[in-house]
């Protein structure tokens, strides 16, 4: 009897509120097997991170409802061993350095999401 793994579609929780970088980023994604959920508040988030249980947080640096540092450090609390991935324009390097040193996993330029994919799979 031959047995085969069904692969899992990766989960993946965006937390933006820009149209365009939502599309671009979803456009992006088409070339892995995935399931996305798009937030765009803190109650959103808290209800993905436990009801959806994402493989990953995508994230922008700026947000209207709160801030990126504060959505990552959100993620760390509730799922510490989820990764997370900053989408966004670019930002200070001190500020890099420090997101990375807290645990950030990686930082994608919305400028250049050709290699999001890459970081994900």
């Amino acid at each position: 009897m031959l047995i085969t793994k069904v692969p899992k579609k990766t989960k993946i929780v965006i937390v933006e509120q820009n149209r365009f970088a939502i599309n671009a980023i979803q456009q992006e994604l088409k070339s892995i097997e995935c399931t996305t959920k798009i937030v765009q508040s803190k109650e959103d988030f808290e209800w993905a991170l436990e009801q959806f249980a994402p493989d990953i947080v995508l994230s922008n640096y700026t947000h209207a409802f709160f801030d990126g540092p504060t959505v990552f450090e959100m993620k760390q609390k509730e799922k510490p061993l989820v990764p997370f991935i900053f989408v966004c324009q670019p930002i200070e390097e001190k500020n890099v350095i420090e997101l990375l040193k807290r645990g950030v996993t990686d930082f994608v330029s919305i400028n250049n999401l050709s290699t999001l994919s890459h970081k994900i799979i």
